[in-house]
């Protein structure tokens, strides 16, 4: 299960908003309970003097502020300018044993000497299903990759970033492919997965959002695939990607799967 929350962009520190309270919904589905839970804090415009940026979170009344599982950033190649100071990236915190079906609410505030702007979280929930007749495997490859087509780059080269991923697709009934970014606007990106191109799949015209893409690709994938995310116009950060190989069981109880669910 997974949720992006509608919360506003929170702007870098001295535009007066410091603080944000995000609320999710997710649904299970009928004779599951959580395993796992994920929360991804994307931010942009960091120039924290000291690194990372910090935050003091708590998650349902819990502090989880320093549960955190990873820690990716990156830089433009715009030289001197504020652009090519900053950072972009995402924090990636440990929310298993405390993510629930139903709501889920997330407190966020900006520590002292934290300079950074803040995008929508996102909330991803792996989840057992008894007796159920699929067992997905879920592959996750997280990174926070800032690129930018700009109009300097006069030969056209390919701005990209492109993964192996190896998985066993063996026994495979279907696959889909989950990709997210930030920043992204309509004609700011396209995907590439195993040669196969998926263009311009980035909507509207806000650049303070998350978004996520989904494609099936269970006629594509392989043991071995190549994935791309291709930059074809302004910044974008290309985020985590989630595969989930699908294959039908048998009286066996050990499923997990991930679903998309609606934000209150």
């Amino acid at each position: 299960a997974s949720d992006i929350t509608e919360s506003k962009y929170i702007g870098a520190t001295g535009t007066g908003v410091n603080n944000r309270t995000d609320n999710f919904t997710l649904t299970l589905p009928a004779n599951s309970a959580f395993v796992n839970g994920l929360l991804y804090v994307p931010y942009t415009a960091d120039f924290t003097p000291a690194g990372y940026p910090v935050f003091n979170m708590t998650f349902n009344g819990a502090d989880i502020s320093d549960k955190i599982l990873g820690k990716y950033r990156d830089k433009t190649n715009l030289g001197a300018s504020d652009y090519g100071k900053k950072y972009y990236g995402v924090l990636i915190y440990d929310v298993s044993g405390l993510i629930k079906d139903g709501n889920n609410t997330l407190v966020l505030i900006k520590a002292n000497g934290t300079n950074v702007a803040v995008y929508p979280t996102i909330l991803i929930g792996l989840y057992n299903t008894t007796n159920s007749t699929v067992l997905s495997d879920i592959y996750i490859l997280n990174g926070a990759d800032q690129l930018t087509k700009s109009s300097y780059n006069k030969a056209g080269r390919l701005v990209n970033v492109t993964n192996k991923v190896d998985l066993d697709a063996g026994k495979m009934q279907n696959a889909y492919w989950y990709v997210f970014e930030s920043g992204g606007t309509s004609g700011r990106g396209d995907l590439v997965f195993n040669d196969k191109l998926y263009s311009n799949v980035w909507n509207g015209t806000d650049y303070n959002l998350v978004q996520y893409y989904v494609a099936d690709v269970s006629d594509l994938i392989k043991d071995s695939n190549i994935v791309s995310f291709v930059a074809t116009g302004s910044g974008i950060t290309a985020l985590q990607q989630i595969f989930v190989v699908e294959t039908a069981l048998f009286n066996l109880n050990l499923p997990a799967e991930i679903t998309t669910g609606e934000t209150s």
